[in-house]
């Protein structure tokens, strides 16, 4: 499926990882702060709940972000997809093969 990408993909996305790093982070950071700002837990049960949280989330980083390679792109484009992180504005600047491998992942993603 990688070959569906071009070079130009390729640097898209590259060029959109740390935003989408970022994005996604502030999301944990976010949910984080819900767990221990909820009044209804016992502090030992909000931390169980962050930590399940903390190693659920770096799971999902590493699905994302760990070892990049252009050989890899479409399991990469994939993952992000999964998380919401590119925009409709980064899908609208990928090559048309590009878009259309991300489209269908979408698509299959939602069946």
């Amino acid at each position: 499926m990688s070959s569906n990408f071009t070079e130009a993909d390729w640097k898209l996305l590259r060029r959109s990882k740390d935003s989408m790093l970022e994005a996604l982070t502030m999301r944990i950071n976010r949910a984080a702060a819900e767990i221990l700002e909820s009044e209804d837990s016992s502090a030992s049960e909000k931390y169980y709940r962050l930590y399940d949280h903390i190693k659920a989330s770096d799971r999902i980083i590493a699905d994302c972000f760990d070892g990049w390679k252009r050989s890899s792109i479409s399991i990469f484009a994939s993952n992000l997809l999964r998380e919401d992180l590119i925009s409709d504005d980064t899908l609208g600047r990928f090559s048309e093969s590009g878009r259309s491998v991300l489209i269908e992942i979408q698509r299959i993603r939602e069946m």
